[in-house]
């Protein structure tokens, strides 16, 4: 699937009820590390988006719990956990590299991390 913008929100999971558009984005501190490769966003599971430096990916996804994982070639994030309630309209989220430069080397499955925003 390709990058959408927020204008394009791509339809995610099942369900009923309020559904709030989640917004990803790569951070620009991203463009040192592997800035000629994209960046892996996965909703719930499934592949949403491959985000190139400074794009974003809206997806849209029902109340309730939600994760969000981030990987570029060998390095992962942590699952971030999310709760959508129904006061939310959206949710930012944003992909970047930990203070710890160490992380690249000694732990390839945290050296990204995704928070909200």
């Amino acid at each position: 699937m390709i990058a959408r913008s927020a204008e394009a929100p791509v339809p995610c999971g099942l369900g009923s009820g309020a559904v709030a558009q989640l917004i990803i984005k790569r951070s620009d501190f991203l463009r040192g590390v592997a800035w000629t490769r994209r960046l892996k966003v996965q909703v719930d599971g499934e592949l949403v988006g491959r985000l190139w430096t400074g794009q974003t990916v809206a997806v849209e996804a029902p109340q309730g719990e939600h994760s969000v994982q981030a990987q570029l070639s060998y390095l992962r994030s942590p699952v971030l956990t999310i709760d959508i309630s129904a006061e939310d309209s959206s949710v930012r989220i944003e992909v970047d590299v930990p203070v710890s430069a160490k992380s690249f080397t000694l732990r390839p499955r945290s050296a990204l991390i995704c928070r909200r925003i």
